[in-house]
């Protein structure tokens, strides 16, 4: 619907009861409705208004007139025709842009002003999330844009801003995803839209719809053709909904400037109604106080042109009487049946908007706000309703919560560890208390002491790997590092040294004596720890552990579903973890790897009390088999299960110590204790008093004839060593178990 407001004839008169001259008029107000098909004349009304008083009454189309005379508006508009114009119903945002509309006034508020009444309410209950969902037609879509930078300006974060033309579904859908709890909308679909909402599980407790709509006629509780929802099923949808709608009537009871109250001329008008082929408007309010809004700027413009003009003399669409009509325009102020009417400088009006909820099967007004204002104004005794009881929020609440090891797997980690370092000292005690056996002697008890170092290390590491939250340090994130490699350097190191001198003393083809010390090991298991040392002090000065925050996965509460916890630990990140432990793998693989080597080599060499070539073989073993099947599991679990990859982590450290440790001292112990403490060791090999002494007697057996060693020559050499080993035997019990060196 259009209103066109045209004077055609005024007449000023001197009034014989009053002495100044008082300008009054007779206005002919032509009401004119067009389809934008045929922009034919449908009906003209003429109501004749005496002693400055204008009425109008008239029949208006239904909230279909925005869409189906916008084009004509803008045409009748334009800057081009210097033509005033007047609307009731106009809500076009465009309209305010007064470069291209400058003589384009309306009483009926832009629909962009209701921007402001959200935006008080969602300051009421302190929402700065919000989504906005819109039908694609230019009524709404400026009015969207307008509220996105409202929003923007009042700190209010958009999340999302989408539109759709008919069905929204997928745009409902998106907003489930990701998770909006506020949304406002423009649309006029509003029974597809709640049956969306209703589809999506997008209502209840948890979200909060303020929306705007011209539909009418119950489209909160039917169902239409095309609409997969009964009607039980949209109202549910569209329960507790906020409808956002223009204030048709004050309820100020108040005269208007009419000398009537809203409420009269509410009653007076559906009297006129009935009288008549009228049909009823929402819009009626506003056509009233337009009428009144040209008959006072006519009435100021006559003053300001007579006695030199006429009014009805000017002519039409003459550009100074537009401009001077213009600025009248502008400058009224009344109280209308709308509420007060004052335009601001682009021709509209601020307005008063209602704010009603859908309470069971009905709208009920609860507030109304003032758009010059920046509270609601609540009816007495009324507010709104929500379930549950409290007003939605617009995002879970995040809970941050700092997940740390429980206590459980804490200390039954650490009671593991210390067990295993409780484990590793009775070794080193029985390895001190019996170093001058010849079994333990024969084994190199000082290095044996460094295995067990390297264990304890190991078992420190994995108590340092069990502190973590706010006792996780960068300092304490380089030491366990430090702590696990220089002991797995000890415990392999040294077992490797052991078997290389093994095979080195086995492999000589000279009579010359050749002695490997302690000493010359020690120096090998030196050069090991050295290259730890560089590594990681290269690791620790260009990129060095730090403390950062990791998030795990976000958990729901099941009580309420607005709080989200947000679990957090504490954990050691370095930028390129990729290269430094590349280098540390690569150099221990090596390690490893040559173990494997000295350990085949020295197979066949059956001196149980010498020879550790068998144990090596075990324990590199184990740990290549903990490290193919834990290092998976850790990566795999290590970004959402930091506790069930601190267990597998440690469960693999402590598995591949204690064995190692078990393997090389289990039976040492065993045979002493199965030949008796003060009891020479039974070997199948013969005895010596120091491995200096097998080393000397090992280079003599290995020469003979020009460097050609000829097995029958050796097989019978072997039998006289027998035969001299059985001697030293019986001479051994003679002489009450004192030591005996041999020389062949």
């Amino acid at each position: 619907m259009l209103l066109k407001v045209q004077t055609w004839r005024a007449f000023y008169s001197q009034s014989p009861s009053t002495a100044s001259f008082r300008p009054s008029f007779r206005a002919i107000i032509a009401i004119k409705r067009y389809f934008m098909e045929e922009y034919a004349l449908r009906r003209i009304w003429c109501i004749l208004a005496t002693a400055q008083r204008v009425a109008i009454f008239t029949s208006f189309y239904s909230s279909r007139h925005m869409f189906l005379y916008k084009k004509l508006t803008f045409v009748l508009a334009v800057t081009s025709l210097n033509v005033g114009e007047v609307s009731p119903s106009a809500a076009s945002g465009k309209l305010s842009k007064k470069d291209i509309f400058p003589y384009f006034f309306r009483t009926v508020p832009a629909l962009s002003a209701a921007n402001r009444t959200f935006i008080a309410i969602a300051k009421t209950f302190a929402w700065t999330r919000v989504a906005i969902l819109y039908q694609s037609r230019e009524l709404f879509t400026s009015a969207a844009t307008s509220l996105r930078e409202e929003c923007k300006k009042n700190g209010i974060d958009v999340i999302s801003y989408g539109s759709f033309l008919t069905d929204p579904k997928s745009q409902i859908k998106h907003l489930k995803d990701i998770d909006a709890r506020i949304i406002f909308g423009f649309f006029t679909h509003s029974t597809r839209t709640m049956c969306e909402i209703y589809k999506h599980s997008m209502h209840g407790r948890k979200y909060g719809w303020v929306i705007n709509t011209p539909d009418k006629y119950g489209w909160w509780k039917r169902t239409l053709k095309n609409v997969n929802c009964s009607p039980e099923e949209v109202n549910e949808g569209a329960k507790g909904i906020l409808l956002v709608n223009y204030m048709w009537l004050s309820s100020s009871k108040n005269e208007t400037v009419s000398g009537m109250t809203p409420k009269k001329f509410q009653s007076s008008f559906i009297q006129k109604v009935r009288l008549s082929s009228v049909n009823d408007t929402d819009y009626k309010g506003f056509a009233y106080d337009a009428a009144w809004l040209v008959a006072l700027a006519l009435n100021r413009t006559a003053q300001n042109l007579a006695p030199k003009i006429r009014l009805d003399t000017v002519a039409f669409g003459e550009r100074n009487f537009s401009d001077l009509m213009r600025k009248n325009l502008l400058s009224t102020k009344f109280r209308g049946v709308t509420s007060i009417v004052k335009l601001n400088d682009k021709g509209d009006r601020s307005g008063v908007f209602e704010i009603s909820q859908l309470i069971g099967s009905e709208f009920e007004a609860i507030c109304s706000h003032d758009v010059g204002q920046t509270s609601l104004v609540f009816y007495p005794g009324k507010e709104f309703h929500w379930e549950g009881g409290v007003a939605p929020v617009d995002r879970q609440s995040e809970q941050r919560q700092l997940f740390t090891m429980s206590i459980s797997v804490f200390y039954f980690m650490c009671s593991m560890a210390s067990f295993g370092i409780f484990l590793a000292f009775t070794f080193l005690y029985f390895n001190i208390k019996n170093r001058n056996k010849r079994l333990i002697k024969m084994s190199s008890p000082n290095l044996n002491n460094v295995i067990i170092l390297g264990c304890i290390l190991s078992y420190i590491s994995v108590i340092l790997f069990a502190f973590d939250g706010d006792h996780l340090k960068a300092e304490l994130c380089t030491t366990r590092t430090a702590t696990l490699c220089v002991g797995f350097t000890f415990v392999f190191g040294s077992l490797f040294s052991k078997t290389w001198r093994v095979h080195k003393v086995t492999r000589i083809i000279s009579a010359k004596k050749l002695i490997i010390k302690d000493l010359h090991l020690f120096g090998v298991i030196g050069v090991l720890i050295l290259i730890d040392a560089v590594i990681l002090l290269h690791w620790n000065f260009l990129d060095p552990y730090q403390r950062q925050i990791k998030y795990l996965s976000a958990l729901n509460n099941h009580e309420d579903d607005n709080i989200l916890h947000l679990p957090y630990t504490y954990t050691c990140e370095v930028n390129h973890i990729e290269i430094w432990l590349g280098l540390l793998y690569s150099y221990k693989g090596i390690l490893l790897l040559f173990g494997l080597f000295l350990a085949w080599e020295t197979r066949n060499v059956k001196i149980p009390a010498l020879n550790d070539s068998h144990h090596i073989g075990m324990a590199v073993y184990n740990v290549v088999i903990v490290c193919i099947v834990g290092t998976p599991v850790v990566t795999f679990v290590h970004e959402k299960q930091f506790e069930a990859s601190f267990i597998v982590t440690g469960i693999c450290i402590l598995f591949s110590t204690t064995s190692t440790l078990c393997i090389v001292f289990v039976p040492k112990i065993a045979a002493l204790r199965k030949y008796g403490i003060n009891e020479e060791y039974r070997a199948r090999t013969r005895t010596f008093s120091s491995l200096d002494t097998f080393a000397t007697t090992t280079a003599k057996c290995s020469c003979s004839g020009k460097d050609t060693i000829n097995k029958d020559g050796e097989l019978q050499r072997l039998r006289e060593m027998l035969d001299t080993l059985q001697r030293e035997k019986k001479r051994t019990v003679h002489s009450n178990g004192s030591n005996v060196t041999t020389h062949l």
